[in-house]
């Protein structure tokens, strides 16, 4: 075509996101000229991404670059990139949990990491997002990934083949400390007065987990409606950002939107209590530790990020946390943190330590399920 190059691309659904899979040596080097490439192969900025591949919504306007790595102790590089809708911003600050699934397997059918014909295989991922490791686990044969299996994670149809994610010491990504404000706890005053406690974990992502008890209509049905225009939105966002500045994430003159800046992410918590999910699915307040409601791009996320449960999952084990507080008294020697949420009830293993009076998140692990939807060439200008 003339005036534009093909670039390979693909398009995998990673847990409950689906991501465009590109090659680092595809795109140009890191700095604007990448992030306009991005933009134009999503389709951004545009609320419907009509002119791109992007899908539209939070969850579906990501994109994973991958490259061979050089490191000893790695397979492959991963850099997560949020590409805004309505915007035109790429976000690298966070990484992606669910586009993580996909990552390993992607890696393994494209040739970047070879590996034994069938059986299990091994995928050392590092992610330069948060320059941490994630080892991904899952079944192959005749040397590629199976898709195909009886697992079943909430907020997507189906089965598929189970993908282990392994996230090693994932705390301090963001901002080198698991509680970047030094508290367990953190009181946050907005401009008209009301306090609202929230805990600042940074594992996986860089999260505000806030107590639901001091929110009104915390549970309303707009949190189940992804077109809603949810009343918690803007007092969610004062937080976030109150925060956000409190750490220095950002400029003193710079304009932050929930669009723009996806970092510190923000979560509802509140006690187990009996709740329906957005299919009308019933969930017994016995069978979870924890419920919650997590905000992506300012909309509320259809299930829960996978990065965001490794905070929370940290704050349940740890007292003195929002999370601990919340969390089901049941559930306190249960291998997993079971996290309810819109799309249903996702276990979490997490472990925590304290050596020398400081906490440290040691390994999550996370069952996840990942297919490839399309492979080809995307048209680039040139």
């Amino acid at each position: 075509m003339y005036g534009y190059r093909k670039v390979r691309c693909a398009i995998w659904r990673g847990g409950t996101s689906k991501g465009v899979m590109l090659r680092k040596e595809d795109l140009p080097p890191e700095g604007p000229a990448r992030d306009q490439a991005l933009l134009t192969i999503l389709g951004s900025p545009d609320v419907r991404q009509i002119n791109g591949i992007g899908g539209a919504t939070p969850t579906t306007s990501k994109v994973a670059i991958l490259s061979r790595s050089e490191r000893a102790d790695a397979d492959v590089d991963y850099t997560f990139a949020q590409v805004a809708i309505d915007k035109a911003e790429v976000d690298y600050g966070p990484n992606c949990g669910n586009v993580s699934a996909a990552v390993g397997p992607y890696a393994v059918d494209t040739g970047l990491v070879p590996v034994a014909a069938n059986g299990r295989a091994t995928v050392r991922i590092f992610n330069t997002n948060t320059g941490r490791f994630i080892h991904s686990e899952f079944a192959v044969k005749d040397g590629a990934f199976v898709p195909d299996g009886d697992t079943v994670i909430p907020g997507v149809p189906g089965t598929g083949s189970e993908v282990v994610l392994n996230f090693l010491r994932p705390d301090g990504g963001a901002t080198g400390q698991l509680f970047p404000t030094g508290n367990l706890v953190d009181e946050v005053r907005l401009a008209d007065g009301r306090v609202f406690r929230v805990s600042v974990v940074d594992a996986g992502n860089l999260s505000v987990l806030v107590d639901g008890r001091d929110l009104e209509n915390a549970w309303d049905s707009p949190w189940f409606d992804d077109g809603a225009s949810f009343s918690l939105g803007n007092v969610l966002e004062e937080i976030r950002q109150a925060i956000g500045r409190q750490l220095n994430l950002y400029q003193p003159s710079e304009t932050v939107t929930a669009a723009t800046h996806a970092l510190p992410k923000i979560t509802v918590l509140n006690a187990p209590h009996p709740y329906q999910t957005r299919t009308g699915q019933p969930v017994d307040p016995q069978q979870v530790t924890i419920v919650a409601r997590a905000v992506t791009m300012g909309k509320p996320h259809p299930a829960y990020p996978i990065t965001g449960g490794t905070a929370l999952a940290a704050a349940v084990r740890i007292p003195g946390t929002v999370g601990y507080a919340l969390a089901n008294p049941n559930h306190r020697h249960h291998a997993a943190v079971i996290i309810g949420h819109p799309g249903g009830m996702s276990p979490v293993e997490v472990a925590v330590s304290n050596p020398n009076g400081v906490w440290q998140v040691d390994a999550v692990k996370s069952i996840r399920t990942a297919r490839a939807l399309i492979e080809g060439m995307v048209f680039l200008p040139e």
